[in-house]
Formats: C-alpha cells, structure tokens, sequence
C-alpha cells in the first residue's frame, strides 16, 4: 500500500504557472466529460511534471490520470476535436498541444519512485496534494525512495542526478542503492530508453557509491 498522501500547507494553484492554452485545455477537458453525462472522476495532474511546474522549469509532457477508460478518454478528445495518438502495447492515450505531449491514463500504472515526485493536483478544486514530506524534499532538492521497490528506482535516481546535478540522494536510499551490483549488460539494459549517456551513468553511479563492474 502506498504512503498517505495528505494536503500541503502552501497551496499552488499549477493552472495558473502552465501555459494558458494548457491550463484552458485541462479546464476543458473536464468541462466536456460533465457535458457527456460520463460518471465524473476526480481528474488530477501528477507526478515529475508538477515537479517541474513548481520548480519553474519548461515542461514538454504533462501526466493526467482520469479515471476514464481509454475509450471514454477518446471520446472526450474527439468531442473537443482533438487528435488521439493510441501506441502499440501502451496503457495510455496521448493528444498534443503545439509542442507539449499530454498523456492520459485511467490510473497511475506503477508506483510512485521518489517523494518529491509525488504530487497530484486536482484540476476541479484546484488542490495540491503529496506525500507529508515532498515539498520539503523539493526544496532541498532531496531524492528519496517512497513507493517503489523495484531495481528501476536506481536507473532512475542516477538520471535524477543527471537531470539535476544539484540534487542529492538521501543516506537512506543511497544506503538501499549501495547494496546494487551492475555490470555493463545490466547498465545497457537500464538505459535501453537513452535516456542518458552511459558514461555518465557509469560516472555518477561510481560518484555515488555504486559497485559497477565493467
């Protein structure tokens, strides 16, 4: 079971720190599914996006998590005339506005992996949630495990610190990464999505404290 998420107490309003065609499309978006009659669902934006909106930072994609069915999510976009990417073997949808991808799921498909990627803001009221401790993680720029337990929480801690060369990992999930053995095919497997060089992998894992055997 995943961590309490409870209300910060500093309440941001992420409509308005988004683009306004963004933010009037998310608007929109739910204004139409009350139009079709469909079972309301409280519609929120999560995860590293919301991250970045606070930290100011320029956002491609945006995660929205419906509560919709695929199906029902295409008929919304196509009731605002918008077009609907579906992939091959992905659980999502996908529209674009201009630049920005935004991704559309009825759940959250795997838990969430550090603290200070844990918000959610719901749309409707406009309430910023997250777990008691990302703001504070946010603003110290800490990386801390909180609900995944899976080896994809090193990858993606070592491309946390490639994305934020500022950030550090706390003692408790640097304890846990310490205890990971990696030899090239694993390195190469992990970054099968290139999502960062491997050379700088290998150089902020060893950083770290990481064992890595080439």
């Amino acid at each position: 079971m995943g961590k309490k998420n409870i209300q910060i107490e500093k309440q941001i309003n992420i409509l308005e720190k988004i683009p306004m065609k963004i933010s009037n499309f998310l608007v929109s978006f739910v204004s139409t599914a009350k139009e079709m009659h469909l079972k309301y669902k409280n519609i929120y934006l999560y995860g590293g996006s919301i991250r970045d909106i606070i930290m100011e930072r320029d956002i491609n994609d945006y995660d929205i998590t419906t509560g919709f069915n695929n199906r029902e999510t295409k008929r919304i976009l196509n009731k605002m005339n918008l077009d609907v990417e579906k992939r091959e073997n992905c659980p999502f949808v996908y529209t674009h506005m201009g630049d920005k991808e935004i991704q559309f799921g009825e759940k959250e498909t795997v838990p969430v992996d550090f603290t200070i990627n844990s918000f959610k803001f719901f749309i409707s009221s406009k309430k910023l949630i997250g777990a008691k401790t990302a703001m504070k993680d946010l603003q110290k720029g800490i990386i801390k495990q909180h609900e995944d337990k899976s080896s994809r929480i090193f990858r993606r801690a070592l491309y946390m610190l490639y994305k934020y060369p500022t950030f550090k990992i706390s003692s408790s999930t640097k304890k846990e990464m310490k205890k990971m053995k990696l030899n090239k095919k694993k390195i190469i497997s992990f970054l099968k999505d290139k999502s960062m060089p491997i050379e700088d992998f290998i150089s902020i894992g060893r950083e770290v404290g990481l064992k890595i055997h080439l």
